[in-house]
């Protein structure tokens, strides 16, 4: 209960609110003294709240009536977190770790700053020490599964993400994680399982929707992925979901459909090589079906798109021979 005073009067109440078998001393002027530890506290709801300036103002109090609270620097990284301001963020969580290296929080969101940052293999290390603190910690699991798959190590990500699934067994994030990398190992029916666990945990996000349909793609159920990922477009619209529609598709022999797919990709993002290659793909195919007037439209069309995706992403050699091998008919 005395919290609920403490954090009356640091909101600025006229009234102090008396607690049941509460012990808040007053200071020489008639006031509550309000300990470090308190205000960090009041510093937490008001983040929670929305409130991040008067959150920072009560956790710089705290430091500065306490220089070596842990707890103060971790509020200020929090804040910097919630405004987006990553690398003032990193450097807080950084300065926290050096007050105490023992401690699991720092370490983890020194690591989770790292990683929103592209420092991967720097949160690789935090988020290793961070598990030899905490080593049932499901987040930090979680996070370095992700950081492992971003280096391209899906074998090394394997067991925390299982770990994470074992530990927290009603996380959508987890079940997703474990999906992708179960994927990215060729295990598509275990991924696909647990791609179909997480549908069943939350509302359908964009990642699950995403991977589900991918799946889907791998293990060649080619009108399951078009259903799941016309959702996707539906729901969440971007070049990467009107691409993969487009590839679906395109798997389906629905070839108009799948041209308007890709083209509403490059819409979003005309840089997209994905897009440009499947497009040109769709195009080709149609050429070599029709005997029309609109025939050489369609070579021309995929030959720009082709060398379009080869500006943008030179190696590419089994795109090269396409446009060497249906250039000489133009």
């Amino acid at each position: 209960m005395r919290c609920v005073a403490v954090f009356i009067l640091l909101l600025g109440g006229s009234t102090l609110v008396g607690c049941a078998g509460g012990t808040a001393s007053r200071s020489t002027s008639g006031g509550v003294e309000v300990s470090p530890a308190d205000r960090v506290r009041a510093g937490e709801l008001l983040r929670e709240a929305g409130q991040l300036d008067a959150a920072l103002q009560q956790f710089n109090r705290a430091l500065l009536d306490n220089p070596r609270s842990v707890d103060a620097v971790l509020g200020i990284g929090s804040v910097e977190h919630a405004r987006l301001q990553y690398e003032r963020a990193r450097d807080t969580y950084r300065r926290a770790v050096g007050m105490d290296a023992t401690r699991f929080e720092p370490r983890y969101y020194l690591g989770l700053m790292q990683q929103v940052l592209g420092e991967t293999g720097e949160a690789i290390n935090e988020y290793r020490i961070a598990l030899q603190l905490n080593p049932d910690d499901p987040n930090t699991h979680r996070d370095l599964a992700t950081a492992y798959l971003q280096v391209g190590r899906p074998d090394l990500a394997l067991s925390h993400a299982e770990r994470a699934v074992e530990l927290e067994p009603g996380s959508q994030a987890a079940w997703c994680n474990l999906a992708a990398t179960y994927s990215l190992l060729g295990r598509y029916e275990d991924a696909l399982r647990g791609y179909r666990t997480a549908t069943e945990i939350d509302e359908l996000d964009a990642p699950v929707l995403l991977g589900l349909g991918d799946t889907h793609l791998k293990l060649e159920n080619f009108p399951r992925a078009v259903n799941t990922l016309a959702e996707l477009v539906r729901r969440f619209p971007g070049s990467v979901a009107h691409e993969r529609l487009g590839y679906a598709l395109f798997r389906t022999y629905a070839f108009e459909r799948s041209q308007w797919h890709y083209r509403r990709a490059l819409a979003y993002n005309p840089e997209e090589v994905t897009a440009l290659n499947g497009l040109g793909a769709t195009l080709v195919t149609e050429y070599m079906r029709q005997d029309n007037r609109r025939r050489k439209a369609k070579l021309d069309e995929a030959l720009d798109a082709w060398r379009r995706s080869l500006r943008l992403s030179p190696d590419q050699p089994r795109i090269a021979d396409l446009v060497s091998r249906y250039g000489r008919l133009e």
